[in-house]
């Protein structure tokens, strides 16, 4: 008997299943097979087809043996088929995390079906049923190795980057106060690190700003009037306190139809002033440092109530060129000239400490409405010729 098959080598991979032909047998005897490795793969005929059936253990040099049964003029007769079986892929989806710290824990995910995951915190080493998590800032990676029967084992690793946040409003935590204030309109944006960003709160959008203790310093990236910089500009409604905030020229600037309420915190310049307050709709002050270089607070126009606040300039406490302010409280300190210089604004004085190496109060155009100081000095000891202690002023009314 002769007994031919369409190849006598081949190899299939888990879990697909392959197949050979019987070409040739003379006798016409009924076909059988075997596998000498069950675990490897088995076999089974129909008609003059042989399907060969991976199972989960990979080999190589499986025998699948043919063979035709006796008949009455045949001998039965065999023919061998050499088969390797590989190892299926696994299809394995595997995720990182990557964002903002927010007071949670992150792990990586990892899902392939049917198969059991591991996970580790060293390269090699799956002793975890579950990822490891991480809560801190910080870059952190986990390995990960997928096992399923039939299928080559997948190892990998993916990180988990928690960056630090800078702001948090409500239960949302943001890489700047921009992205806070871009995301949100309304409520409170928390400094919880410090920063050095520029930002801009848009006209129609409110806050209060907790600076939490932190501190905000410019970048100068924010150009006014197209000369100087500012660390915080608002067009819409801000209030701001309990921090610092420092700038090259200005550390905080009321613009447009901006309203600006400060109730504590720091305010800086290392150029100009750390405030300059020009929103139409009003700035009051009711607390906190400001130190400048030149001035503690310029005033451009625009509607100003200082109610308390310490205002220390290198030149003047308060230079006002414009626009009205009213002063019920606050120190005032010039160290070269005046704790107020006005030069044109229309200013209501009825409390405050005004200190000046010249004058305490000067004023030399605009008009001052005064009622009271609590104190006025002159460094100097200047009195003006109608004998105001540390006062001088070209167009003083009594209200």
């Amino acid at each position: 008997n002769t007994l031919t098959l369409s190849s006598n080598t081949g190899s299939i991979t888990y879990p697909t299943a392959g197949s050979f032909t019987v070409t040739k047998n003379t006798s016409g005897g009924a076909l059988s097979c075997k596998s000498s490795n069950t675990n490897a793969a088995t076999c089974s005929i129909s008609g003059n087809t042989v399907t060969v059936t991976p199972g989960t253990t990979a080999a190589s040099g499986v025998t699948i043996t043919v063979t035709s049964a006796e008949t009455d003029n045949y001998n039965a007769s065999s023919s061998a088929y050499t088969l390797t079986n590989n190892l299926g892929t696994l299809s394995v989806t595997a995720n990182g995390w990557s964002g903002v710290w927010n007071n949670a824990a992150h792990g990586i995910s990892v899902t392939s079906s049917g198969a059991t995951i591991r996970y580790g915190t060293t390269s090699g080493t799956y002793n975890l049923t579950s990822s490891p998590t991480y809560k801190n800032v910080g870059t952190y990676t986990v390995y990960y190795q997928v096992t399923k029967a039939g299928y080559k084992p997948v190892t990998g690793s993916k990180q988990v980057v928690i960056t630090t946040a800078y702001a948090q409003v409500g239960s949302n935590y943001y890489s700047s106060i921009q992205n806070a204030i871009n995301s949100n309109n309304g409520g409170t944006i928390t400094l919880l690190n410090n920063i050095s960003e520029d930002i801009t709160i848009p006209s129609g959008k409110s806050f209060t700003m907790n600076l939490n203790g932190k501190k905000l310093n410019g970048t100068g990236k924010i150009r006014i009037e197209s000369k100087y910089d500012a660390t915080i500009i608002n067009y819409g409604v801000l209030t701001i306190s309990n921090g610092t905030v420092e700038g090259t020229d200005w550390a905080i600037r009321n613009d447009g139809s901006g309203k600006l309420n400060i109730e504590s915190g720091t305010y800086k310049a290392t150029v100009f002033e750390p405030i300059c307050p020009t929103g139409s709709s009003g700035t009051t002050i009711n607390g906190g440092t400001f130190t400048g270089e030149n001035y503690g607070l310029t005033l451009f126009g625009g509607t100003v109530e200082i109610k308390g606040g310490s205002f220390t300039g290198n030149v003047s406490g308060l230079y006002l060129a414009s626009g009205t302010i009213t002063i019920t409280g606050g120190s005032f300190r010039g160290i070269e000239y005046d704790g107020l210089s006005n030069k044109g604004a229309t200013v209501y004085v009825d409390g405050g400490n005004f200190r000046g190496k010249n004058w305490g109060i000067y004023s030399d155009a605009g008009t001052i409405y005064y009622r009271r100081t609590d104190s006025q000095i002159s460094d100097n000891g200047w009195v003006s010729s109608e004998g105001w202690p540390a006062v001088y002023a070209t167009n003083l009314i009594f209200y």
